[in-house]
């Protein structure tokens, strides 16, 4: 019999494996005509299209772009500016102008998947927290470390695992991320 806490973890664990592949199936089938542009208003309809094209994916929308696609432009400007610097934009037109756009997409393309798998992620948690009392979460914390604690850090799971209860819900939003590179060992 499945408990409350198996049927999240099992949700949390498809969440990074389902959007990486809708966003990846976005990326192969975008139509890019070039990999070079031209200039900077190429570059800006560019990547608000590839970025309208990805989300769409994601939520597995079907609506045609709307006439104001600045929205996702800026969006993916905010992503990249921890990796291209404080002005993305300047950054990543030089960058599409001289080496192509691509780099410039799998960077977006990258950070898109992150957002949105946190995104979800924190959702799925924020829904379980509400629906449980204080009871129920410390039940839970105890099913967790039984069943998965010989997979964290010794230094959280001595005594009592006391930090392992008070921070469940990070150790909720950080289960699915430590799954994924447990099964990245074994490959």
């Amino acid at each position: 019999m499945h408990t409350v806490l198996d049927r999240l973890l099992k949700a949390l664990e498809s969440v990074p494996a389902d959007v990486s592949c809708r966003a990846n199936n976005a990326f192969n089938s975008f139509p890019l005509r070039t990999t070079l542009v031209a200039d900077k208003a190429e570059y800006e309809s560019l990547l608000d299209t590839f970025q309208y094209h990805v989300e769409c994916a994601i939520w597995g929308a079907k609506t045609p772009p709307p006439n104001d696609m600045s929205i996702g432009l800026d969006h993916c400007e905010h992503l990249l500016k921890e990796e291209l610097g404080p002005n993305p934009r300047v950054a990543g037109v030089d960058v599409a102008m001289k080496s192509g756009v691509l780099p410039i997409l799998r960077s977006c393309l990258d950070l898109t998947i992150k957002a949105h798998t946190d995104q979800q992620i924190g959702t799925l948690v924020s829904e379980y927290w509400r629906g449980r009392s204080a009871e129920e979460l410390l039940a839970d914390s105890t099913e967790y470390l039984d069943k998965h604690g010989h997979l964290l850090p010794p230094e959280l799971t001595e005594g009592s695992a006391a930090r392992i209860r008070v921070n469940f819900m990070k150790v909720l939003k950080e289960h699915p991320h430590m799954m994924r590179r447990m099964r990245q060992i074994g490959r």
